[in-house]
């Protein structure tokens, strides 16, 4: 994908978890659940903020690492680049799920 179009598309789908936290923190409840048992009873889970804070540092440092690996390249790898687009939107559907386990 070009990187142009790549880094738009990341920054924008960025902007969706804190949008999605704006609307909803109040809703979330004061642990995430990280690890399901096979009968669907939560094992462990995460403190609300820390689980927050872990995932915008994960989410810094991936993309600061593909910036960084191929700022010489054109384009990006597309399995990279998806990843990085998909990030945002797999945190939320953990929150939306923590929400409905709650």
């Amino acid at each position: 994908m070009n990187k142009k179009k790549a880094n738009l598309i990341i920054g924008i789908n960025a902007l969706i978890f804190p949008l999605f936290l704006l609307i909803f923190y109040t809703q979330l409840p004061d642990t995430i659940p990280m690890q399901f048992s096979l009968s669907g009873e939560v094992n462990w889970s995460l403190p609300l903020n820390v689980g927050l804070f872990a995932f915008a540092m994960f989410f810094i440092v991936y993309v600061g690492q593909i910036l960084f690996r191929f700022k010489d390249e054109t384009t990006y790898p597309k399995k990279d680049t998806a990843l990085a687009i998909l990030l945002p939107e797999l945190f939320i559907i953990i929150l939306i799920i923590a929400m409905i386990v709650k």
